[in-house]
């Protein structure tokens, strides 16, 4: 076996052990619920639940067969996790394609990103996404940007229209990414291989018609019901944190990653700029990682703001690929060290607290759930504040007698369809009133975060003060910031 070989094999087992950390111990939040509990549902009620939602349905289809073999969290999770696996692959090789002394950097500080392994573990969308785009921006670098690969041209075209068509049916962001090639052809006037790159794409969009027609709704949906916030330069600084390192830290430590994010951001793209790699080479990485985050930037002021990382995590592994490039092309030693040395160092700093995170929205739904099984529950209802705690509840202890209480309509919190509510097969209670129903003991479940955002605005929880006027409070019992309150029906 070749030294390389066993060099890539070690990264591949340092990544898979950073994401098997706490795989079974770390909770799930509302939107890992929601997707475990919507891909257990038949392909036609995952099809109209994700048509009233937000993203088209591939993902899901995905899970729906995985969990077919087990249904246990960690099982949810090796799928991402194996799917992130091989975007490490895809880094690997894509930086190869262009540095062979890159390609190991670059897989490396991609093994140990605390992005990267954030999104390896949730049970959503994103780790498919970024293998499918990452793949799609290798094939097209390859047919586009290299020569002398006629032997293999086909394939490459054929791996072009299978991700891109993959990646479409995931997300609908990864448009920003998939004509993110073109850009570079335009910039260096290659107006034969754009033309066929648009000619590839439609077939692409082609393939993607049987689902075009859900868009309009969709776009209305996140515009109706996106709770992000519109971006500004903190919302820029986070980004750059989380390229980096993880977020939230104790604020001592979110000082120190912000200014080592900050400088190793600066560091890594004036070194890359000033590095022997070809113009074309350096064009496509640097708006591969540019333009999706500033389009979405600038797209935020148009509708609803889009400006979340987790979106444009392709750009981050971009990223991590000219970071790689840098800390190889540069001939400077201290420059080297200190790009690879900070990486390093910021992962070690948020991983522990990312890994142990036990808060709201990874509050210890777990814990709570099991301990209310044990529970006489006779004449009782569990009433969820939202969805949010709910949908955690339902995956952890599905024969719980319990309900939770629909958002206010319109509001941000807004962001559950009442078809993808039936399609789930869990409609939500209109209030607090008809959540409680007749029963003689109700026990409450909500958040510290809403007891805050309450007070923030001036007012009392308002499902609290109505429970407390009806019924009397007997017990609390709080699980981190998870409260759980106790209330029989007066005499």
């Amino acid at each position: 076996m070749k030294r390389s070989n066993w060099i890539l094999a070690g990264i591949l087992i340092l990544a898979v052990s950073l994401r098997i950390l706490a795989i079974t111990t770390r909770d799930i939040q509302y939107d890992d619920a929601f997707t475990i509990l919507l891909s257990s549902r038949t392909l036609g009620e995952i099809i109209s639940g994700t048509a009233a939602d937000t993203m088209p349905p591939l993902f899901y289809f995905l899970l729906h067969f995985w969990g077919l073999i087990a249904k246990k969290i960690w099982f949810y999770r090796l799928l991402s996790i194996l799917f992130n696996l091989g975007t490490v692959i895809g880094v690997y090789i894509l930086s190869r394609s262009i540095s062979q002394k890159a390609a190991f950097w670059s897989a490396f500080l991609f093994a140990i990103s605390p992005m990267q392994i954030y999104h390896a573990q949730d049970i959503r969308m994103y780790s498919f996404l970024e293998f499918c785009l990452i793949w799609y921006l290798f094939f097209t670098y390859k047919y586009y940007f290299t020569e002398n690969i006629d032997n293999s041209r086909i394939w490459y075209g054929l791996g072009i229209v299978a991700t891109g068509t993959a990646a479409m049916y995931t997300h609908n962001i990864a448009v920003f990414i998939i004509i993110m090639p073109n850009l570079s052809l335009l910039v260096l006037r290659k107006w034969r291989p754009l033309l066929d790159l648009i000619l590839k794409q439609v077939i692409i969009f082609t393939l993607f018609l049987p689902w075009i027609f859900q868009l309009p709704g969709q776009i209305n949906k996140v515009n109706q019901a996106f709770w992000t916030p519109v971006p500004g330069l903190l919302q820029v600084v986070q980004t750059v944190i989380m390229w980096h390192a993880s977020l939230p830290l104790p604020w001592k430590i979110t000082a120190l990653v912000a200014a080592i994010s900050i400088l190793l951001f600066v560091l890594v793209l004036y070194t890359f700029m000033r590095s022997t790699i070809q113009k074309p080479q350096k064009l496509y990485l640097i708006l591969a990682c540019t333009i999706p985050p500033i389009t979405l930037f600038a797209v935020s002021y148009i509708m609803r703001p889009l400006f979340v990382p987790r979106v444009f995590i392709a750009s981050q592994a971009l990223y991590l690929v000219v970071a790689g490039i840098a800390i190889s092309s540069t001939r400077v030693r201290w420059i080297r060290f200190a790009i690879a040395g900070l990486f390093i160092v910021a992962s070690a700093l948020s991983l522990p607290y990312q890994v142990t995170y036990s808060e709201f929205p990874r509050s210890p739904h777990k814990v709570a759930s099991t301990q209310l099984e044990k529970l006489d529950m006779t004449d009782t209802i569990i009433v969820h504040n939202s969805k949010l705690s709910y949908f955690p509840f339902v995956v952890h202890s599905p024969g719980l007698n319990q309900t939770y209480i629909s958002d206010e309509p319109g509001s941000f919190n807004d962001t559950l369809a009442t078809e993808t509510q039936a399609a789930l097969d869990l409609p939500a209670a209109d209030d607090i009133q008809s959540a409680v129903d007749e029963y003689q003991k109700v026990i409450f479940v909500t958040y510290s975060e809403v007891f805050k955002e309450y007070l923030d605005a001036g007012k009392s929880h308002p499902e609290m003060d109505w429970l407390e006027s009806n019924y009397l409070l007997v017990d609390e019992k709080k699980y981190n910031d998870l409260h759980l309150f106790t209330f029989i029906l007066r005499d």
